[in-house]
């Protein structure tokens, strides 16, 4: 059962202190004290949820009393009201000065006490649940703050109000990003059309989820899985969007190394086959071309036989670090298989495809491998046939590879 709400009444009367008392003691617990000093010491100890306060008292009168209670900010909430046999105009607007929440003139009349005491009970109680809930809630934003990453924006991305936990990620202060639109993390990696696809979504209030790489200001990056929704007001209106991320970093690099071949970095064979899969029904869907170019390194089996698989590892790295530097931004490039490299290029036809297999080829029979290893490489081409298999499409690149190999090497040839 919960306890009853406490009143201290304050008087040098004790014949008004009864009265009072007698009054209000069926529904509140009542607190006496006859002069203001007693009331002092009371209230710093059991704090009441409401004081009816005698304004003429000897030694300390109610205004001092009302003085040092808005003075101690730990009792300052406390309501109290005046109890006064004066009526005048002074001594009233003196009284709500002091910040008394009410007053009640003597004598009492019984109806009025328990209407004006019961409204500022229930008023106060009120108050004091409201800010235990604001507390509540202050301490919650600053969980969130410190846990959650978040930004804010307004709807041109210019970021209002961004999180501790997400400064953190990004290696700043709050300043260095407030005020600044968000694509000052924008990782130079991560393709235009996302972005594109993003703003289309997010303009149209709905909420866009994707996985997406931002820099950091102090030169690295991370990976994010970022979910994007609309920020609407009380009123329903659009005002900006809100962004939480979740730091992905250890997903990516498990997706990176289930992707790639230990040894060149490039993408492994598996990878190749899901990524040609997927850009041959790109492919089909847009009738653009699509080429793939298979490559070998010549004579490879004698670096080893005279080398030793070392220096062949150094090789097959090297060749693989030509590759990725001189494709484009768009190919994929793969190891197919030992000495055999793989190359998918989209929106390429055979033609466009022999001018880079000519560039590659010509940077590979330039460069000086390890131990001043001179190397040339034989590429094969083939450009996709609308509802061929990508077997078929294999095939002919690697006939084309064959045909280059068996008509001398250092060549390339379109299947």
């Amino acid at each position: 059962m919960s306890q009853k709400p406490v009143i201290l009444i304050v008087d040098d009367e004790p014949i008004n202190i009864n009265v009072v008392a007698e009054l209000l003691s069926d529904r509140y617990t009542i607190k006496v004290a006859t002069n203001g000093i007693k009331a002092l010491e009371i209230i710093q100890n059991q704090k009441p949820d409401l004081i009816l306060l005698d304004i003429h008292m000897p030694q300390m009168d109610g205004y001092d009393v009302a003085r040092a209670i808005k003075s101690n900010p730990s009792i300052s909430e406390i309501p109290f009201i005046f109890l006064t046999s004066k009526q005048d105009n002074n001594s009233i607007v003196m009284g709500f000065k002091l910040g008394a929440s009410d007053y009640i003139t003597k004598p009492f009349n019984k109806e009025e006490l328990h209407v004006r005491v019961d409204n500022h009970i229930h008023a106060h109680l009120l108050q004091r649940e409201l800010n235990i809930t604001l507390e509540q809630s202050k301490n919650n934003l600053k969980i969130i703050d410190s846990y959650v990453a978040f930004v804010r924006t307004d709807l041109e991305g210019i970021t209002l109000e961004v999180s501790s936990r997400m400064c953190r990620y990004l290696h700043c202060q709050p300043e260095d990003i407030i005020g600044k639109k968000m694509n000052i993390v924008r990782s130079e990696s991560t393709k235009k059309e996302i972005y594109k696809r993003l703003w289309g979504t997010i303009k149209n209030k709905e909420t866009y989820v994707v996985e997406i790489e931002n820099k950091n200001f102090n030169g690295t990056t991370n990976w994010y899985r970022a979910t994007i929704s609309p920020h609407i007001n009380i009123y329903n209106k659009h005002i900006g969007y809100m962004a939480f991320y979740d730091n992905i970093d250890e997903k990516v690099e498990v997706k990176r190394l289930s992707e790639t071949d230990k040894l060149t970095k490039l993408y492994n064979r598996a990878k190749i086959d899901t990524l040609l899969e997927s850009e041959m029904e790109r492919a089909e869907r847009y009738g653009q071309p699509l080429s793939i170019l298979m490559l070998d390194i010549d004579f490879f089996k004698s670096i080893n036989d005279n080398y030793g698989h070392h220096i062949g590892d150094l090789i097959l790295q090297e060749f693989a670090a030509i590759l990725q530097k001189g494709v484009r931004k768009v190919d994929f490039a793969g190891r197919w298989g030992g000495e055999e490299f793989l190359i998918i290029s989209p929106n390429t036809d055979s033609r466009q495809a022999s001018i880079l297999a000519e560039k590659l080829r010509l940077s590979i029979e330039k460069h000086t491998f390890s131990n001043g290893i001179k190397r040339t490489s034989s590429i094969g081409i083939a450009q996709y046939d609308i509802n061929e298999e990508s077997s078929a499409l294999f095939k002919r690149a690697d006939d084309a590879l064959y045909e280059a190999k068996k008509s001398g090497r250092n060549k390339v040839v379109v299947k």
